[in-house]
């Protein structure tokens, strides 16, 4: 895993894992110097009448082919506020300010 070198290789591999499941899922990355900041997203449930579903989310820091700084997340997430996109750039985001 160590010849991961772009946004677009890290997305992929991971994505790659999570596709396996079947189920929907997200994930984003960004590039920082030699490390990847990466947020993996995946719809547990989701109720189409109610526009909520629950979502299991894990952060970390890719370095050196290595995962560092996992941070994992699950809870319920409202659709009609978002899609599956926005919520994995936010929490990213959040991620990375508490871990850079």
């Amino acid at each position: 895993m160590n010849n991961l070198k772009t946004v677009e290789e890290i997305e992929k591999h991971f994505g790659d894992d999570l596709k396996k499941s079947q189920k929907q899922y997200s994930v984003k990355a960004i590039k920082d110097g030699d490390k990847f900041y990466v947020m993996e997203c995946i719809v547990q449930s989701y109720d189409s009448n109610s526009g909520y579903g629950y979502v299991d989310m894990m952060g970390f820091t890719f370095v050196n082919g290595e995962k560092e700084n996992s941070v994992l997340k699950d809870f319920q997430f409202n659709f009609q506020n978002g899609d599956i996109e926005d919520l994995v750039e936010n929490e990213l985001r959040l991620y990375i300010a508490d871990h850079s």
